[in-house]
């Protein structure tokens, strides 16, 4: 994943990046945070973003979410190919779902081995002056992941932020996860992570040259063969309808206009592109 606070550089248009090595602007400080692991943005996060968006409606402060970088899962276990979401796409959601700032510390050894209590004291009430923060019912954090919930809420009763926690949304009587979105890519089955996520699947992809593409490293793909995607530019404009080949590296051949930086992959017409046995793994240019 790209630094987000380099991309925000590049980008003015995306969101305001806090990377937390100056102080946060006053204006940004006493609003609502939501925290969680954030990765593609699935009805899950919609819900959290919701109630994030009511909570400083009625307080009148800033909204915000923690976006680590790199993501915690990457920096434990070495993971490739796992995230849903990368850079400039993350960030696209991330301005779409109306945040006024992204705190995106790096997440390093001495990140992850700060205290939970640490964290809560040192991050959200004295560097970022919380008000508010957001979390879903089974958030943990800290080192260790010893944080959770009901610490939370024992410190905000005598600090001064409120707590809101968000119930999971289910698809089917099944939590919606990321973890469920994921599986769905991998599997192939675009319409599935569709329903998960609550809107299009939207990926970042860089030309390499002569209609060749790629993808960041840490992008989950689904299997080899052609699917059919919406070309964007950086603001989520609609450049046109596309035939995204991929092989089994992850490289994909696709003609698409200039300024295409984002893609998202259709359902249903792309799983029965893909589906064709005789085309799986080919990697001829389109």
């Amino acid at each position: 994943m790209k630094p987000l606070p380099e991309l925000a550089g590049q980008h003015p248009e995306l969101p305001l990046v806090h990377d937390g090595t100056v102080p946060l602007p006053e204006g940004l400080r006493g609003g609502v945070m939501l925290l969680g692991s954030f990765d593609g943005m699935h009805r899950g996060h919609a819900a959290l973003v919701a109630a994030g968006r009511e909570t400083a409606r009625r307080s009148g402060g800033p909204l915000s979410i923690l976006q680590c970088d790199p993501h915690p899962r990457g920096f434990f276990a070495g993971a490739s190919r796992f995230r849903v979401s990368t850079g400039a796409a993350q960030m696209r959601m991330l301005a779409d779902a109306g945040l006024d700032y992204v705190y995106a510390p790096r997440f390093d050894a001495v990140f992850a081995g700060m205290p939970a209590e640490e964290f809560v004291l040192r991050v959200l009430v004295d560097h970022l002056g919380i008000g508010g923060v957001v979390v879903g019912r089974d958030f943990r954090f800290g080192r260790n992941r010893d944080g959770d919930v009901a610490l939370l809420a024992a410190l905000s009763a005598s600090l001064p932020f409120s707590l809101t926690v968000v119930e999971d949304e289910t698809d089917g009587g099944c939590r919606i996860s990321t973890s469920a979105v994921r599986h769905a890519i991998a599997a192939g089955d675009i319409g599935a992570g569709t329903v998960l996520l609550g809107h299009g699947w939207l990926t970042e992809i860089s030309c390499t040259g002569a209609d060749r593409w790629r993808f960041a490293a840490d992008q989950i793909l689904p299997p080899p063969g052609r699917w059919a995607v919406a070309a964007l530019d950086l603001a989520g404009r609609h450049l046109a309808d596309c035939v995204l080949e991929l092989d089994a590296a992850g490289t994909a051949h696709m003609a698409a206009p200039p300024g295409t930086a984002l893609i998202t992959w259709l359902p249903a017409a792309g799983e029965q592109i893909s589906l064709k046995p005789e085309i799986r793994g080919a990697h001829a240019r389109l």
